[in-house]
């Protein structure tokens, strides 16, 4: 899944990227439907190693918080356009 980047936001179809950054703090900005089951999200992000440091898989999340990140953008994905 590729990520585009802009100053200060990241948008990404990678859905459990997007539920990461959302547990870790990040503001989603804008969501935009692609089909029935995808969607792109624009993130605001103030680290820029973040996205480096969950490939390498050296940044830990609070566990409820991604569980809530996942079910709430899985809500927004499951919405009619």
């Amino acid at each position: 899944m590729e990520t585009d980047k802009g100053e200060g936001w990241w948008e990404t179809a990678d859905f459990y990227l997007a539920c990461f950054l959302k547990a870790k703090g990040c503001k989603i900005i804008q969501t935009r439907k692609v089909n029935e089951k995808e969607a792109i999200f624009r993130l605001e992000v103030k680290d820029e190693n973040i996205l480096k440091r969950y490939y390498n898989r050296e940044e830990s999340v609070e566990p409820l918080s991604y569980a809530m990140a996942i079910k709430e953008l899985r809500g927004f994905c499951r919405l009619k356009k």
